[in-house]
């Protein structure tokens, strides 16, 4: 029989739901040291718990129930389940579900939120057959940078050389610029707050942003491009390395201020960072966008290949 219960942060537990998670997303690796920052540097006011489902001392199946912190609607949850695709259609998912809810049961709740991909049919069954209907779609995608050559995309970097935007990396602005840390925060919302989501975004403080961000393991400023009119920040794109996968970069956050955008200036960020991690050896780069967002049109003319799209769904609860 399944037991159910609580994530107790031991080393044991985190290696185990880390292990759920990479048996079914083997091409999205998550590790240990990722999964304790995150928990370590998150707001203690953010109502945030794992729990974990045990088949005769062994961990078969791990999840997160939490509020949707980081968008402004009132009463919204998130969960988040998987089990081991061997111990998978044995039920252990509904058990998991029902006593998610059964904790919930004293919160205000107006949503539940919840994701899969297009290509886990049974996770897309499982949310489905709950009520919860599909309302965000984001492809995945990749770039082969063995493959990659910035020199068709000349035209376009010389034409925004020319209109006076410069781009530097992030570890040089850091010994230049005093106050980096604003300047970065500042331009990264305005970049990010109009991307397509299910509701709008919230802003985070800037300390907690300094900690789940600036202080992140994988946090690599040489990785970080930033795009400059004068001593104006208009746009960035950033890569991230994973431990998980060291041939392997992911995109982060490609975008560029309201007033700087359709001057080709995201082209020239995302192919000054793709060719800093080809010359450094690194083998793919993946990333992914909501399926209507005009990166992901700039990712397909880059020669970034379709992945399975990541499927966002929800179920309203309120009348």
């Amino acid at each position: 029989m399944l037991r159910i219960r609580l994530f107790d942060h031991s080393d044991n537990d985190y290696r185990a739901i880390v292990d759920c998670w990479n048996s079914n997303f083997s091409d999205v690796l998550e590790t240990v040291e990722q999964m304790r920052h995150q928990d370590e540097n998150r707001e203690s006011h953010r109502y945030h718990n794992r729990v974990i489902g045990e088949l005769d001392g062994e961990i078969v199946a791990a999840g997160v129930y939490c509020e949707t912190w980081w968008q402004k609607r009132e009463g919204k949850h998130f969960i988040e389940l998987y089990t081991k695709p061997q111990h998978q259609d044995k039920g252990f998912g509904k058990a998991m579900y029902d006593w998610i809810l059964a904790q919930m049961s004293d919160r205000k709740l107006t949503m539940l939120a919840s994701y899969t991909r297009d290509d886990q049919a049974r996770g897309m069954r499982f949310l489905e057959d709950r009520g919860y209907k599909l309302a965000i779609r984001e492809p995945a995608s990749r770039l082969d940078l063995t493959q990659f050559e910035g020199a068709p995309f000349a035209e376009t970097i010389k034409r925004v050389a020319e209109s006076g935007i410069t781009i530097e990396p992030l570890d040089v602005l850091m010994e230049k610029v005093e106050d980096w840390q604003r300047l970065l925060f500042d331009m990264r919302w305005l970049a990010i707050k109009d991307i397509p989501g299910t509701d709008p975004w919230e802003q985070e403080p800037i300390e907690e942003w300094i900690r789940e961000t600036l202080e992140n393991p994988e946090f690599v400023p040489a990785g970080h491009f930033i795009a400059l009119d004068g001593e104006k920040w208009v746009g960035l794109s950033n890569l991230w390395p994973t431990k998980a996968d060291p041939d392997k970069l992911w995109y982060g956050l490609t975008g560029v201020v309201p007033d700087y955008r359709r001057r080709g200036i995201a082209v020239a960020l995302k192919v000054r960072a793709a060719e800093y991690a080809r010359d450094r050896g690194y083998k793919i780069v993946d990333t992914d966008n909501e399926e209507n967002n005009p990166m992901y049109g700039i990712n397909m003319k880059l020669g970034f290949k379709p992945l399975p799209a990541w499927l966002g769904y929800e179920r309203k609860l309120e009348e």
